[in-house]
């Protein structure tokens, strides 16, 4: 947690709008997008499981307290032990929980780490270095309140909300002369059930799925390909595909999901000699 709040603090002013917004709109070189955009990403890694290790921290130094405040009393320990001791369970009680509190406007989805960075990294060496790149993400939590879409109850004591995540879209020109775009969105279901046990007791139970939405379109110059297929225009030829997975909710998408359509698309281009 430290880690993550001293990784905070050394993040440019640029960098720190980029996370309090949690909307990246950017126009530069693919370099300096990602010396941009790999700060924030490390920083949110030193966040990740950051909630589950402050809560073992803070119940540990409260059983720490309470037993060091029963056993010294049984032990007629002198009242000032007794008082350091409480004092400091309850700064180690306390600072963690204060930065954590601090710590949680500061969170970004995983989407941006494992997801968009890795994708640049993939296609850096592709992109014309002397083009921007334009890039568009949004890095709120993909069931934060903006992406509700609506509630529907199919039946008695069953309730589906359904979320909608446009969290990257992005364009480049490529070495060869090549437009590349493409987009994703999630589309996410939270099913809650409600139901009545042998006991007579009810229980509830969530179940969140996800339906990752990929458009791909791709657009060469006639001069240097023939194509199998495609728009064909006066001076470029477009290729476009759209693909759908069904992935595990709690999981941001794979590149891969996204590098397989666009490696079909190049898959149909043949150079002209």
């Amino acid at each position: 947690m430290l880690k993550a709040w001293r990784a905070w603090k050394a993040l440019t002013e640029e960098q720190r709008q980029l996370v309090r917004d949690k909307q990246v709109k950017l126009v530069r070189p693919v370099d300096e997008m990602i010396a941009l955009l790999k700060p924030i990403a490390d920083m949110d890694k030193d966040l990740s499981g950051a909630g589950s290790r402050v809560g073992c921290t803070l119940a540990l130094a409260f059983v720490a307290g309470v037993i060091g405040l029963v056993v010294g009393t049984a032990n007629n320990a002198p009242g000032w032990m007794v008082v350091v001791w409480c004092l400091l369970c309850a700064v180690a009680f306390f600072v963690p929980l204060i930065i954590y509190l601090s710590t949680r406007g500061i969170d970004v989805s995983d989407n941006l780490r494992l997801g968009a960075l890795p994708m640049l990294y993939v296609l850096r060496d592709d992109f014309d270095p002397k083009e921007a790149v334009e890039l568009h993400l949004d890095l709120r939590q993909p069931m934060c309140k903006e992406k509700f879409v609506r509630e529907e109850k199919p039946r008695e004591r069953l309730t589906e909300k359904f979320y909608n995540d446009p969290w990257m879209s992005a364009e480049a020109i490529l070495i060869d002369g090549s437009r590349l775009r493409w987009s994703v969105v999630d589309t996410l279901r939270r099913r809650t059930r409600t139901k009545k046990s042998s006991s007579g007791k009810y229980k509830t139970k969530t179940k969140e799925s996800r339906k990752c939405s990929i458009d791909v379109e791709l657009a060469v110059r006639n001069k240097s390909y023939a194509v199998s297929g495609g728009e064909a225009g006066e001076k470029r030829t477009t290729l476009t595909v759209k693909r759908a997975y069904k992935l595990t909710a709690d999981m941001p998408t794979d590149p891969k999901y996204i590098l397989e359509p666009i490696t079909e698309l190049f898959e149909q281009l043949s150079p002209v000699k």
